[in-house]
């Protein structure tokens, strides 16, 4: 389908797939363990939607069964994909006609005229027809791996809110990705084969990143249940081999149909002189110094955990931005609406914004910022983070935010003897009621955070447990 919204109205629907009257056919199930399937990558790096739209060889394309009869082309793989979902929906309990094809390969010529015909009822306005068909070259159907499936009603705009309702669409939101089927977010009925170049969790970023069309740019599902790693740029730091990519985990806690989560943001400090410390986030999660998620799922806590990389010193760059931060929340939740069973993220609940070293100012900033998701800071965890009143991490500030907010409560952690006790004496020397301030017996600096993490997701009121 077009990459903004429809390809075809009901009219061209009913046109182009006229359905048969009398009981639906559909296929048997083939032999074969649906577990045991392994899509067989096409594009590198893969995964999301399809970026190679050209017409395939067409000793490439099959013949697929039809819903309601006849047959629909599509690539030998992504034929070869969809009968092992189907077989796996069926061994759950989703039931032919549904999941069988209405429409798959579409030629050049075939887009072509579709887009001749959507240009005249637009009254040639360009933008307009491209609301309802993708001009040639410009469908992933030219590429023979989209394909539409029946979902118990006709693929129309009035019926995409109750697909979404449907047990099939959700098994799909919960299955696909594992048969290479990832999906366009307007038209539940849209699927495109495209599956990751090599199989999660990933060992080789520089690979992932180039050429990459999904802000998911990789999956990880130790420790359980999933780690999404999604590309947001938030032009961090000077060099260009940083990453612009953040960790989204879900704990195995977190209910996939909930309407409201709690969130964690995480911002590094320092990541020149320690390891773990190079490419993004996801090579810090994974040192002993950070092993957050395992944590975060060892606790109970529903708490969805968001961390971005930053720069080598913990630059910020956009999040500090007006309007940063709800960018920036706003950008990973949707990156991620997949998880969930309605295909939308969540509304955010409560904010646990949490950081170590250099995170200090930028938590300080995004605490006292106007932006929306500010209001919903519920606690600060500062680890080793207040340093010189010159870097704007000062005990005033720290109280100037404690004091406006006196529903939330900050939690500071120090090393005695270290740059960050000055600032934490002084803000315990302010004895602000919704403030506390604590010596560290963390045995040095990079252990800080680890070291007291689990006690504040234990203790955390605002988090779901």
């Amino acid at each position: 389908m077009n990459e903004r919204r429809f390809d075809l109205t009901a009219a061209d629907f009913e046109a182009e797939f006229t359905f048969e009257t009398g009981p639906p056919r559909g296929r048997e199930a083939g032999p074969g363990a649906p577990g045991s399937f392994q899509p067989v990558p096409v594009e590198s790096p893969g995964g999301g939607r399809i970026r190679n739209k050209r017409d395939p060889n067409p000793a490439d394309l099959v013949a697929v069964p039809r819903v309601f009869g006849g047959s629909v082309p599509l690539h030998r793989l992504a034929a070869q994909a969809l009968d092992a979902m189907q077989r796996a929906a069926r061994a759950e309990g989703i039931a032919a006609p549904i999941l069988l094809p209405t429409s798959g390969y579409r030629s050049a010529v075939r887009q072509a005229e579709l887009w001749k015909g959507a240009l005249a009822r637009s009254g040639g306005d360009v933008e307009k027809a491209r609301l309802w068909v993708a001009p040639p070259g410009g469908s992933a159907h030219q590429s023979g791996r989209a394909v539409d499936l029946y979902l118990g009603s006709k693929n129309a705009r009035e019926n995409v809110a109750a697909q979404r309702k449907t047990a099939a669409w959700q098994w799909l939101k919960r299955n696909a990705v594992r048969f290479g089927f990832y999906p366009y977010g307007s038209e539940p009925w849209h699927w495109e084969y495209n599956p990751l170049l090599r199989s999660t969790p990933v060992q080789n970023e520089t690979s992932l990143i180039k050429g990459a069309t999904s802000p998911v740019v990789g999956e990880e599902r130790t420790p359980p249940a999933l780690t999404q790693i999604v590309e947001i740029p938030l032009r961090a730091g000077s060099t260009p081999e940083w990453r612009p990519w953040s960790a989204v985990y879900f704990p195995p806690a977190v209910d996939r149909n909930s309407r409201t989560i709690d969130v964690i943001l995480y911002l590094h400090g320092f990541r020149t002189g320690h390891p773990g410390s190079r490419k993004s986030i996801w090579d810090y999660l994974k040192h002993k110094y950070w092993p957050l998620r395992e944590h975060l799922a060892a606790s109970g806590k529903a708490a969805v955990l968001i961390a971005p990389t930053l720069g080598p010193k913990g630059e910020p760059a956009g999040l500090l931005k007006p309007g940063g931060l709800d960018r920036y929340l706003d950008a990973a939740l949707a990156a991620t609406a997949s998880y969930w069973s309605s295909g939308v993220a969540p509304a955010i609940r409560n904010i646990v914004l949490a950081g170590h070293s250099a995170a200090g100012r930028p938590m300080l900033s995004l605490a006292r910022s106007e932006n929306r998701y500010a209001a919903l800071i519920k606690e600060v965890w500062g680890f080793d983070c207040t340093y010189s009143a010159a870097q704007n991490v000062d005990s005033t500030g720290w109280a100037a935010w404690a004091r406006a907010h006196p529903q939330s409560r900050l939690f500071i952690y120090y090393l005695r003897g270290g740059p960050t006790q000055n600032q934490a004496d002084k803000l315990r020397k302010r004895a602000l009621p919704n403030v506390s301030v604590t010596e560290s017996n963390a045995q040095n600096h990079y252990w800080v955070p680890i070291q007291h993490w689990g006690k504040r997701l234990a203790e955390s009121p605002y988090l779901r447990g």
